[in-house]
């Protein structure tokens, strides 16, 4: 007999779809053998008055089975173990197969299309790992260098398994050793805008996650498998790894003054209400350049 605490053993056997009198007298005949009713009664516990009706079910699922001794009746023993358990295998797994068939044609909207959202840094982190460790081909990720250390060890896993990285670091230029990684030249622009740091991932042009951190460490996002969602962050990541490579190969002080020079790419840029220029070197001059460049 099992070493298994014989309540375990019965609160294992309910799980599989016995009752809790079923299990009692199965395991029962499983360790005594042979028995009339009375005996396996007495033995585990069952009401007599619910020994026969346990014993009729436990017939019907061919967990036990019963012959005749002359003068003494019938007796019960339990079937074998294996033998029942591949049974009651068999039933589940035709059972499963079959709910994943009809359940999928009553789905009334595709898994694709759900939304989950997320609370917490612990929940948002632990997601973006989870996305990138199950990437198989190409990873599109912004993020700041405050997040890079819960994530580079995941990121270099997915690197070194083969996933193409193309990643966008905000802040400090902190380093990882992948091939494919950009800087951006005006972080500090873009956290005054959307008043925190955004973290952005597209996993194999499928997973999308979308986070803020924000002040007060209020942290909050989404992740969804909507193809749309995913082909709009995407092209949001790519043109902005593009944006960044032309300034490279551009004098930045040129590129600055040109788009400082420009109201409505000053309105994008910035992300406040319309300006003139005189309004916006009164309250921020270090944001222009010193010559009035056209």
């Amino acid at each position: 007999m099992s070493r298994e605490p014989l309540g375990d053993l019965v609160a294992s056997l309910q799980r599989i779809g016995f009752t809790q009198y079923e299990a009692k007298i199965y395991l029962t005949l499983a360790r005594s053998g042979a028995l009339n009713g009375n005996e396996i009664s007495l033995a585990s516990q069952v009401p007599s008055s619910k020994t026969y009706e346990t014993l009729r079910k436990l017939l019907t699922k061919g967990a036990v089975a019963t012959f005749a001794v002359e003068g003494m009746g019938a007796k019960y023993v339990a079937l074998p173990p294996s033998q029942v358990l591949e049974r009651f295998r068999e039933t589940m797994n035709h059972t499963l197969d079959h709910l994943e068939v009809e359940l999928g044609q009553l789905s009334a909207f595709e898994a694709e299309e759900q939304v989950f959202s997320m609370r917490g840094e612990l929940s948002v982190l632990a997601r973006t790992r989870e996305v990138i460790l199950a990437a198989r081909q190409e990873i599109y990720l912004s993020l700041w260098s405050d997040e890079l250390p819960a994530l580079r060890k995941a990121l270099l896993e997915a690197y070194t398994r083969g996933v193409h990285l193309h990643v966008m670091l905000y802040g400090e230029n902190t380093d990882l050793q992948i091939r494919h990684l950009y800087h951006h030249s005006h972080a500090d622009i873009v956290r005054g805008r959307i008043g925190g740091r955004l973290l952005v991932l597209v996993a194999d042009g499928m997973q999308t996650l979308v986070a803020r951190f924000a002040a007060g460490n209020q942290v909050y996002g989404f992740s969804s498998m909507n193809q749309a969602l995913g082909l709009v962050a995407q092209e949001y990541l790519g043109h902005d790894i593009i944006l960044e490579c032309a300034k490279d190969r551009s004098e930045r002080r040129e590129w600055d003054a040109w788009w400082k020079s420009r109201e409505d790419l000053v309105e994008v840029i910035v992300g406040r209400e319309l300006m003139t220029r005189d309004e916006w070197l009164s309250e921020a001059p270090e944001l222009w350049p010193s010559t009035n460049s056209p």
